[in-house]
């Protein structure tokens, strides 16, 4: 059933009376990752948008976005898209919330730029499954330890032993050898379970999205990655010798 545009009047009293700061939902994360003595600095005025938790030592911010003011609450409701739910909004509510969503985009930028990792997390999603965001948090700062540990070692030290890059060469080769599209959808069938090339092909998909000039938050809703997985593939296609970059404009020009 086709969801209904509420009167402006409503809308507008409606979004006076929710909080933008100190929320329940917020709260309630802090506290979980308080319990898992993860220990962090809460609106953070040192970092653009003043991060709701900062990490300082694994350089990750955490944003707890309303549903209501980050722009969100047309999934809530079953509305197809954010500008049905804004057409129920006065001139001066449609206005504000635009601007809340560049502004998040601007921050998102600028803090990368500064080489911070960015989680946004809807608060509906911490009221659905606060567990599931705490992993999430935990899985980013364990992450972020590995790349910041990783950006130390050049590419040969990255292959462990000798051993190894005996393997990837090996694999490399044999992918040469394919000749069709059937012969390669079935090989990489044969040796990747389906989590595993559902993984590759969503990592070749949100490179494909970054370079068609997306935004996080568009390809967030497109392959429901993590903001850290679009970091990592960004990093990888802002390297002047991509070669990820290369193969997708090939792909592009093969249109």
């Amino acid at each position: 059933m086709k969801a209904q545009h509420r009167d402006p009047r409503i809308t507008s009293k409606i979004m006076s009376a929710i909080p933008s700061k100190g929320t329940r939902p917020e709260i309630a994360l802090r506290r979980a990752l308080w319990r898992k003595k993860l220990r962090y600095r809460v609106n953070y005025k040192k970092l653009p948008g003043k991060p709701d938790i900062v990490f300082t030592k694994q350089k990750v911010v955490v944003f707890c976005d309303g549903d209501y003011w980050h722009g969100h609450n047309w999934a809530l409701r079953g509305l197809p898209s954010l500008e049905d739910e804004l057409a129920g909004y006065s001139e001066y509510w449609r206005k504000k919330i635009l601007r809340n969503i560049e502004r998040d985009d601007e921050n998102n930028k600028a803090l990368r730029t500064l080489g911070w990792t960015v989680l946004r997390i809807w608060e509906s999603d911490i009221k659905k499954d606060l567990d599931a965001c705490v992993n999430l948090i935990q899985e980013t700062l364990l992450e972020s330890k590995m790349i910041n540990a990783d950006t130390e070692l050049s590419k040969q030290e990255i292959y462990m032993n000798k051993e190894e890059r005996i393997m990837v060469d090996h694999f490399i080769e044999a992918v040469m050898t394919l000749k069709t599209v059937d012969e390669c959808e079935r090989f990489f069938t044969d040796i990747c379970s389906s989590s595993e090339l559902r993984k590759i092909c969503r990592r070749f998909e949100i490179a494909r999205l970054i370079c068609e000039g997306n935004t996080y938050r568009e390809i967030q809703n497109v392959t429901d990655a993590s903001n850290l997985i679009i970091s990592r593939v960004k990093r990888v296609l802002d390297n002047d010798d991509s070669m990820l970059r290369k193969t997708i404009q090939r792909f592009r020009d093969m249109d």
